[in-house]
This record gives structure tokens, C-alpha cells and sequence, in this order.
């Protein structure tokens, strides 16, 4: 065979092989997962303290509540409601919410009944006015009543990063679940609620990157079995996307990596 006819098969291959490695990374990238970062991480192009909401006063929200580029309610359509209990020995036991199933297309925000839904409020801490889910037992303050209820979150617009603050923790589980806008999971985290006394112990907060800086963000639920209750603020979200060449990068790299390990 001639060195000309060598040279040509050797360029077919290498073509073929850098289109599987391109064609993988992009599979890579559309099923990539969430990495949990720092919340000084996150960019901030739009922020909801809930300052704006102080002039209403503190209470429950029973219906879909907008703020600024993002909505809260109980949870997504398609998803089902239920309760566990968590007992905290010597105290009392309490019911909370849990959600399973999936939200159907398009991600859609479903609101709980009278005093079932939202409470926003001041809960007199340094972080002003919160949002909490109410619980089974509603918007009252004790076991299964404010902070112990699910809270989804849908944007306006998809996302590739986001963070938010939580507290009133006592040393617990959360989860968060993001979905895309036509209700599939991209992922599922647990988050350790690290605390030792309600109300005194400091607020935690979180941060989220879609690994390849994928703006398919639409919403997310999260659940937690924390007894004492737990409050959100201070949320943080943008849909910042690197260049195009820098995806593509992210992808390879994000390959070579796997084939390290």
C-alpha cells in the first residue's frame, strides 16, 4: 500500500475517532449532573430576598407566589404529596412533607390548600423577611406546622447555576430535586443541615453549577426531615454560559478525566 493511501486512512480515522469523542462529549454534556459549590461561587445575575414582600406583613400564602424572575408554590404538578414522621426523643414526634413521582410537561407549579401552601415572613433573625413551606399540621409555629412543608421553585427563564440560604436547621436532611422545563430530572442531592440549636445555630447556604454550564435549569422541589423547621432566602441564580469552544473543552476535558479514573 502507498504511503499516500497510508496517510489518507490514518486522516479517516482520526476524523472518526474525533467525531465519537465529540458525539460522546455532547451525550456527556446532555445528561451531565449538578455539582453542590459554594454559594460565593454562584453568579448573581438575579437575586429574591423577599424584601419586597415586607409591606404585607408576615403570613401564609395560599396561592402561587411570584417573585423576582423565579415562582414558589408546594410543588410541581405531577408530583404527589405525602408525610413521614420524625420523632425528637423526649420531645414530641411530627409529621412533614415528602414528594414523589414526577412532574409532568410542562413544569408547572402546583399550590397546597389554605394554610398548606407558603408562609413569608420575619422570623426576627438577621436575614429579614424568609419564605417557609407550610406543613401537615399548616402554618402554625410547632411540630408539622411552618417550616416543615415542601417548597418548589419553577424560573422564568431555564438556568445553569443557583444558590440560596437556609436556616432554622437542627442538624437534618434536605433534598433538592432540578428538573428540566418539560419535567425530567436532571438530579437528585442530599444536603447536610448541619445544626445544634433553632434559631441560634447559623443559617447555611448552597450552591449549584450545571456541570457544562447547561441552561436547562427550570425549577427544583426540596423535602427535609429537620424537626425544628427550616426557612429559605436570599436566592441566587443566572443563566451565564461560556463560550462556545469552552463547552466544547468542558466536554473533553470532562471525558479524559473519566477515562483517569
Amino acid at each position: 500500500m502507498s504511503s499516500r493511501h497510508l496517510m489518507s486512512r490514518r486522516t479517516k480515522n482520526n476524523c472518526a475517532v474525533l467525531a465519537c469523542t465529540l458525539s460522546a462529549a455532547a451525550a456527556s454534556m446532555s445528561h451531565a449532573a449538578i455539582t453542590q459549590v459554594d454559594y460565593s461561587a454562584v453568579v448573581a445575575n438575579t437575586t429574591e430576598n423577599f424584601s419586597g414582600f415586607a409591606s404585607g406583613g408576615s403570613g401564609p400564602r395560599d396561592t402561587i407566589v411570584q417573585g423576582n424572575g423565579l415562582s414558589f408554590g408546594e410543588r410541581f404538578a405531577g408530583q404527589q404529596l405525602g408525610t413521614q414522621t420524625i420523632e425528637f426523643p423526649g420531645f414530641y414526634t411530627g409529621p412533614y412533607d415528602v414528594l414523589s413521582g414526577s412532574p409532568t410537561s410542562a413544569l408547572t407549579l402546583e399550590a397546597g390548600s389554605a394554610d398548606r401552601n407558603l408562609w413569608i415572613g420575619d422570623v426576627q433573625t438577621l436575614t429579614g423577611f424568609v419564605i417557609a413551606g407550610c406543613g401537615p399540621n399548616g402554618s402554625a409555629f410547632g411540630p408539622g406546622g411552618l417550616g416543615h412543608g415542601s417548597v418548589a421553585v419553577l424560573f422564568d427563564t431555564d438556568q445553569s447555576q443557583l444558590g440560596f440560604r437556609i436556616g432554622g436547621q437542627n442538624g437534618s436532611t434536605g433534598v433538592v430535586s432540578f428538573f428540566r422545563r418539560d419535567g425530567s430530572l436532571i438530579e437528585t442531592l442530599n444536603l447536610s443541615l448541619v445544626g445544634f440549636i433553632p434559631g441560634f445555630t447559623p443559617d447555611l447556604t448552597f450552591g449549584f453549577l450545571r456541570d457544562g454550564a447547561v441552561a436547562d435549569i427550570a425549577g427544583f422541589s426540596i423535602t427535609h426531615n429537620d424537626f425544628a423547621g427550616i426557612y429559605m432566602d436570599d436566592f441566587i441564580f443566572s443563566s451565564s454560559v461560556p463560550a462556545p469552544g469552552a463547552i466544547a473543552l468542558f466536554g473533553l476535558a470532562g471525558l479524559a478525566g473519566r477515562r483517569r479514573r
